[in-house]
């Protein structure tokens, strides 16, 4: 991969950083409004550092429960994308693969639950907005769980 594709990855994986920060900040400042010290117990979500993303570590790290790929690129490989995504997961980590083209809106691919008949777990493919509203019901959840 060349220089300016290293670099585009990276300001893409800076600028959902930025994005997903603002969910943590905003649900942990929900869940603990009396804290003297809300940022140090509020996770910092970061890029991962490159040696270990390329030995198959997720690129944004900082919450354990969770797996970001993150992709910016024209040429849409789906498929791929989120094949390496869910095998660089580990079995306690949920995948998400956040990407977009040039132009374009940042979208998700993540399991969800949905009810079908059943209770079932499905992959599905969202709108930034909509996966923001999605994390961060999963963060307070995990939230919940941990108290």
């Amino acid at each position: 991969m060349g220089k300016m594709a290293r670099d585009k990855g990276a300001r893409g994986e800076r600028e959902v950083i930025d994005l997903l920060q603002i969910v943590v900040n905003r649900v942990y400042q929900s869940a603990y409004p009396n804290a003297l010290n809300i940022e140090q117990i509020t996770p910092q979500l970061k890029r991962t550092s490159s040696t270990q993303a390329d030995g198959g570590g997720c690129d944004i790290c900082g919450i354990d429960w969770l797996a970001i790929e993150v992709k910016r690129c024209e040429t849409l490989q789906l498929d791929a994308w989120w094949k390496q995504c869910t095998e660089q997961a580990r079995p306690c980590q949920m995948p998400v693969l956040i990407y977009r083209q040039n132009g374009r809106k940042w979208r998700a691919r993540c399991y969800v639950q949905a009810a079908v008949g059943v209770l079932t777990v499905v992959v599905a493919d969202l709108s930034f907005d909509d996966f923001s509203l999605y994390f961060a019901a999963c963060l307070k959840q995990s939230l919940s769980r941990s108290s």
